[in-house]
């Protein structure tokens, strides 16, 4: 088969599985030569029936994990179309992994599109118009009304391949890509910010009860409690008010370079949580607390400090005694209550203190930036019911 021709069955290559595609039962045969996912997607299946159905599906599916440079790109892309803080670890991975097959199958980068918008005027136009109201004969109303736009028994498994993003069955029902229109490298994925970051990157994308997103968008942050559009698409709090009002907003710009932004009339806020009293805030240098503004304090989460500065040393055996003096003075040993005879099978470590007892060994898992002064902690705002404290059942 020629490498820059898709298969004559319209097989695609390479399909990219992300958790919709196990949580949903898809259809997955005869859509792909391989099928790859990467490990984080499969440590989201929580279920057990889940977990059953992705370890005995009668295809193979592969993990691999992407390079640190697709994941740079698909992140430099997604922060350019206001995508990114949609998008969690796991989906950059699926993103990035897209990018790393097309890229090996097809040897050249996917060229971004860009996404071009109505002139101001060409929208005007198309609000005001009003539509005609011609009369209709009635064999042209029995003409229109043939039951070719229905969905009937004889057109379902039709109906459902476009609505997947499917072009065509075989006979036996088993769905395929068209061979001259189907892409060598898809993803198959429910999640709309993933789908638009795969059309700006000409991916294709397999979906799933048809949620297929078929046109890119172009969106900013605007927040809704100070009414100010975002600079930065990067970010989780408004940089005005500093707070995680910020809503994503389709926008268009116009020839004389304005934006124009696209609210929904029937939006409704989401307000999971908001009903119950939020906790009270903790003290101390282990605290973990909501997060609800860029520029709240987080406790360091440090190890505490060693009470005893002599750190006492571990063989495999027993110290000699030239070795013990070569390695420790009269006053270590004093200090450390040693005798003679230093016999130490494992290292002495602090399993005592309250950080042990948290989990924080080292310093390397926090960031520098959150404990400089003026400086972000980077966190995401707390959202759901993490915030509402959990309720203390009473002893009997």
């Amino acid at each position: 088969m020629d490498a820059e021709k898709p298969d004559k069955n319209g097989l695609l290559d390479v399909l990219i599985l992300d958790s919709a595609a196990f949580i949903k039962r898809a259809p997955l045969r005869n859509l792909a030569k391989r099928y790859v996912t990467t490990a984080s997607v499969l440590l989201e299946l929580k279920d057990s029936a889940t977990k059953a159905y992705a370890k005995n599906l009668p295809i193979t599916v592969k993990t691999d994990e992407p390079d640190k440079e697709d994941i740079q790109f698909v992140t430099k892309l997604a922060k350019e179309t206001c995508d990114f803080i949609g998008l969690s670890s796991t989906d950059t991975e699926i993103l990035a992994l897209v990018y790393k097959y097309y890229k090996s199958i097809h040897g050249t980068e996917p060229q971004i599109k860009k996404i071009t918008f109505p002139s101001s005027s060409d929208s005007e136009k198309q609000r005001h118009e009003k539509p005609v109201e011609e009369e209709v004969d009635e064999s042209e109303e029995s003409d229109h009304d043939s039951g070719v736009d229905w969905i009937s028994a004889d057109n379902f498994d039709e109906k459902a391949a476009h609505n997947f993003g499917l072009s065509e069955f075989h006979e036996s029902g088993t769905c395929v890509l068209d061979a001259s229109n189907a892409p060598r490298v898809a993803c198959m994925t429910t999640d709309y910010s993933m789908q638009n970051c795969l059309l700006m990157m000409g991916c294709g994308i397999v979906s799933v009860d048809g949620m297929l997103v078929k046109q890119p968008t172009y969106r900013v942050l605007y927040c809704v409690g100070c009414f100010r559009v975002s600079k930065e698409n990067d970010v989780f709090f408004c940089p005005g008010c500093g707070y995680p009002s910020l809503r994503r907003i389709p926008a268009t710009t116009r020839e004389d370079g304005s934006v124009e932004l696209h609210f929904n009339p029937n939006y409704k806020p989401r307000l999971k949580g908001l009903r119950q009293p939020i906790k009270a805030p903790e003290g101390g240098k282990h605290a973990v607390n909501p997060i609800y503004c860029k520029d709240q304090r987080i406790p360091e989460q440090r190890m505490p400090k060693p009470k005893n500065k002599i750190q006492l040393l571990a063989s495999n055996g027993t110290l000699t005694m030239e070795e013990e003096d070569d390695l420790l003075d009269e006053y270590e040993k004093e200090a450390a209550c040693l005798n003679d005879d230093l016999e130490f099978t494992f290292a002495v470590n602090d399993i005592t203190s309250r950080a042990t007892n948290l989990g924080i060994h080292s310093m390397k898992d926090h960031p520098n930036s959150r404990f400089t002064h003026g400086q972000f902690h980077g966190l995401r705002a707390t959202r759901g019911r993490a915030h509402i404290p959990k309720p203390q059942h009473r002893r009997k």
